[in-house]
Order: structure tokens, then C-alpha cells, then sequence
């Protein structure tokens, strides 16, 4: 029974590092003649889909991303049912596999949408709440996605501790995963973010970085 469940687990993170690498930006930019890993901010993401191939396979991007990372933690629901640690644990791994793509040599997007299809799934009114820190931010910067980016990741836990502490009931969660699990992700993935958008903010400094009205 142990080597059973120990066997399922491991197949559900394999699974979900291989579903979270999925490049679908790479594809998207392929199949409109632009290999975006060469083409404006060279990063392998929705963002720069959005960039370099326009407005509908931006979006199209984003919500492929979105979803592998809610496809992966599903997968891992009906391999091993309610685990609370496996399931944060293969949404994680979804997140690794966006950043860190073995269809791309080992590199991959920031992990901003698939991050976000995550906590979806594992913490959808944390989340809600915390896209409205990505417009705050968005706007505030004058439509800098980087900005926006960053402060949702960083809203993000902040949002989870506040609502377990004093809304337990608004703590609502399709697989009721153990909120130390997701607080413990969730500042891991703030670190992943943060790091990934580096040279964004080199950029920024630099007066080089494009905001959406000027893309």
C-alpha cells in the first residue's frame, strides 16, 4: 500500500513538471513565424508572445499557461485524492517545469500565469483577491507588467495569512490543502518570481522597459 501511494506520488510530480513544461509560448511564437526566445525580451513567456506576436496569441498564451498549471494539480487529485502536501507539492513542480522547461534546454517564463492556474485551483479567493494588487501595480507603473507581476506574487501570501487569520471561512479550497503548505509555496514561488524578473527591473532602471501602452 505504501510503495503503492509512494509510487502514485511520484508519477503525479514527474507528471506535473512534464505538463508544466509544456512550452506553449515557444509554440504559439513558432506557428505565428517568431521564435521568441530571439525576439523582444527573449524570455519564452506569455508576455512576450503578447510583445512580438499581438494581442490574441498574448492572450491565447496566458490562458494555455494558466491552465497547465490547474491541469497538473488535477492530475494529481485523481491519482492521489485529497494529499495536501502532494498536491501543493505537483502545483510546485508545474511552476518548476514553466520555469525550468525540459523541452526548452532547462529554461522556460517566469511562472506568473501557471503560478496563478495553481492557486486557482489550490486557493482560488486568495488569488482573486491578489490579481487586484497585479492591476495596482500594473497602473501604478504606468502598464509595466513586470510591477504588476511582482506585486500580485508578493500580495499573494500576505492575502493567505491575512484570510486564514481573521476570514477562516473565506479560507476556501477545492482540496482543503493545509494552509502552511501553500504559505511555505507560495513565498518560494514569490523568490522564483522575483529573481525571473530581474532583468525586467535592470530595464526599468535603465528607462528600457516597455509598458503595454507602448507595446
Amino acid at each position: 500500500m505504501i510503495n503503492s501511494i509512494l509510487a502514485k506520488s511520484i508519477g503525479a510530480i514527474i507528471i506535473s513538471y512534464l505538463v508544466g513544461s509544456i512550452p506553449f509560448s515557444y509554440v504559439i511564437g513558432k506557428a505565428n513565424g517568431v521564435d521568441i526566445r530571439f525576439a523582444g525580451s527573449n524570455n519564452p513567456g506569455a508576455s512576450n508572445v503578447l510583445r512580438c506576436c499581438g494581442k490574441r496569441a498574448g492572450i491565447l498564451a496566458y490562458m494555455l499557461d494558466i491552465g497547465k498549471g490547474m491541469l497538473a494539480v488535477f492530475i494529481t487529485y485523481l491519482l492521489l485524492g485529497n494529499s495536501s502536501l502532494i498536491l501543493v507539492a505537483s502545483g510546485f513542480t508545474a511552476i518548476l517545469g514553466h520555469v525550468f522547461s525540459v523541452f526548452l534546454s532547462f529554461k522556460g517564463g517566469k511562472g506568473v500565469a501557471t503560478s496563478a492556474g495553481v492557486m486557482f485551483v489550490l486557493a482560488p479567493v486568495s488569488i482573486l483577491i491578489s490579481l487586484i494588487f497585479f492591476f495596482i501595480g500594473l497602473f501604478l507603473s504606468k502598464k509595466t507588467v513586470a510591477i504588476g507581476s511582482t506585486s500580485a506574487a508578493i500580495a499573494f501570501p500576505i492575502v493567505l495569512t491575512l484570510i486564514n487569520r481573521f476570514a477562516p471561512n473565506l479560507f476556501q479550497y477545492f482540496f482543503g490543502i493545509d494552509y502552511i503548505y501553500l504559505l511555505i509555496v507560495s513565498i518560494l514561488v514569490v523568490i522564483f518570481i522575483i529573481f525571473k524578473h530581474i532583468p525586467n527591473y535592470k530595464r526599468m532602471i535603465k528607462g528600457e522597459e516597455k509598458s503595454f501602452s507602448k507595446k
